[in-house]
């Protein structure tokens, strides 16, 4: 399974099929997370590759909330499945590896072990339990880097920044003044780097969407898009105007200032805006004449 795997790093039924016997269940994934290493190096877009990362992880996370309730001959052997189901005998789910993993692995012991705070469990120390969320902690802080990594190596590894969305959620409370800021100043260099390329606007699209729904108003309106708006016009200048992605993220960001003032502005305000939306997307039908139609439609939202 290996040998197929290095031979042609995309093999996904290889991926599916990896049932060594012998080892510890976290010596087994430790393993897996090498070869995705590996694979990665040979074809850092590889979403197969990447998919299974993340579901490896996933699993990890899971077993490392419930180091006390796995014993020394647990294996990971289809207890955790992917068809939103589970076996017996599957493990903890913790909110780490459900946002890392949505319904792919899911434990039917999770209700149980949530609520029981008398049970069998009630007594293992909180030294215990500081030590498995740091190791999860750990686990993800890795995952965070070696995207990041993956991301400057090459700013079109679309899958890099598909997990990196994955896992922001997790740090974001922790960090939530400087994350977003940190995550868009990734995204602008890529940006200025290869703007043609879409890939990092999707990844530039998420994160105003995420901030937009996380971050206080002021704060998203002041430092985030007056910031954002001013720095695309900028590139969109330099570009002439034939800068198709530039265009429509900053018709977003006018979208999400036309919300937040149309209540408080006066009518010149609101008009000003609008005139602003509609000379983007007048721009956009002569760059992009064969989504006219998409255009035309955009205006009368």
């Amino acid at each position: 399974q290996q040998l197929c795997t290095r031979t042609n790093p995309s093999t996904r039924s290889s991926d599916n099929n990896d049932d060594s016997s012998g080892i510890s269940p976290m010596e087994r994934l430790d393993s897996e997370l090498g070869l995705c290493y590996t694979f990665l190096k040979l074809d850092e877009r590889n979403f197969h590759c990447w998919n299974y990362r993340r579901y490896i992880v996933g699993i990890k996370a899971a077993m490392l909330s419930s180091e006390g309730n796995h014993n020394n001959n647990d294996q990971v052997d289809g207890s955790f499945t992917v068809d939103g189901t589970a076996a017996a005998g599957g493990g903890i789910l913790l909110d780490e590896s459900e946002l890392i993993m949505g319904a792919q692995i899911v434990s039917p012991n999770r209700n149980e072990i949530e609520t029981s705070g008398s049970g069998t469990n009630a007594g293992k120390g909180a030294d215990d339990n500081d030590d498995s969320k740091q190791k999860i902690k750990d686990l993800l802080q890795s995952e965070w880097d070696f995207s990041h990594t993956k991301i400057e190596e090459n700013f079109s590894n679309c899958s890099a920044f598909h997990y990196r969305s994955e896992l922001l959620p997790l740090f974001f409370m922790e960090e939530a003044d400087s994350l977003i800021q940190d995550e868009l100043e990734l995204v602008q260099n890529a940006i200025f780097t290869e703007p043609d390329d879409q890939t990092v606007w999707w990844y530039h699209r998420f994160l105003l969407d995420f901030a937009s729904k996380h971050l206080p108003n002021d704060e998203f309106q002041n430092n985030i898009l007056e910031n954002e708006h001013e720095l695309l016009a900028e590139l969109v200048e330099e570009a002439n105007g034939h800068c198709k992605w530039g265009l429509l993220a900053l018709h977003m960001i006018c979208t999400y200032q036309l919300k937040a003032i149309q209540e408080d502005a006066d009518e010149g305000s609101i008009s000003q805006k609008k005139e602003e939306l509609n000379s983007y997307l007048d721009q956009l039908v002569q760059l992009d004449p064969d989504r006219k139609l998409r255009y035309a439609t955009m205006k009368k939202v």
